[in-house]
């Protein structure tokens, strides 16, 4: 059980790189959504708040911190290839050319959530509307991937392998979560990306028919 419970910490993140590999080879980001990143980054800084108010398995804590540190480096690597096409968003939210943006952003987003924290901690409600925001958005994560694939009628760019890893990881999370009895959170969010990874599946199949 410590062999699964290390890969279980760790094979999320080495997924991305492949990705960072490839983009940095190619110099140029064709195919990923940078805002992949961005919902991991925020997901995962909110289920690292979380764990202090329910200590919930130690690998998944570590899975969120290498999380982080490995999308801090892609997104560094995307902002520098390809900084990201305008599109109409309030702010300009996560399209920025500056990296240090994206930085300081995530940076207010903690401390705010921190803050609340401190005040809020005793109340259990607000240590489940923390679980359930993390989470929530974690099940997002394949959305601007779709999105863009829609975009491009295309998977070109986006790593394969990234695809794999979201299904086997995802399929496996909710039988872990269920048998270890991890907060229920955790296994909604992963049936929730299964359904989200098959979309994509289908738009692999559908698009590599179109050439």
């Amino acid at each position: 059980m410590i062999v699964v419970d290390v890969l279980v910490a760790i094979l999320p993140s080495i997924l991305y790189f492949e990705q960072i590999y490839y983009i940095i080879k190619s110099k140029e980001n064709i195919g990923y959504s940078i805002d992949t990143s961005g919902i991991l980054l925020f997901a995962n800084s909110t289920r690292i708040i979380f764990w202090f108010g329910e200590h919930y398995q130690i690998n998944l804590l570590i899975q969120s911190i290498l999380l982080i540190l490995t999308h801090l480096l892609l997104l560094y690597v995307c902002i520098r290839y390809s900084p990201p096409a305008y599109q109409s968003r309030y702010l300009d939210f996560w399209q920025w050319n500056k990296y240090y943006v994206y930085v300081l952003s995530l940076i207010s987003y903690n401390c705010l959530l921190i803050g609340l924290y401190f005040i809020l901690h005793r109340y259990h409600i607000f240590v489940n509307i923390l679980g359930y925001l993390a989470l929530g958005l974690e099940a997002t994560l394949p959305i601007p991937q779709i999105i863009k694939n829609y975009q491009q009628k295309s998977l070109e760019g986006f790593k394969y392998t990234i695809l794999l890893g979201w299904i086997a990881g995802d399929s496996f999370k909710v039988v872990y979560f269920i048998l270890q009895s991890s907060p229920l959170p955790f296994a909604l969010c992963s049936i929730i990306q299964v359904t989200f990874d098959i979309i994509i599946i289908i738009q692999a199949f559908l698009y590599k028919s179109k050439k």
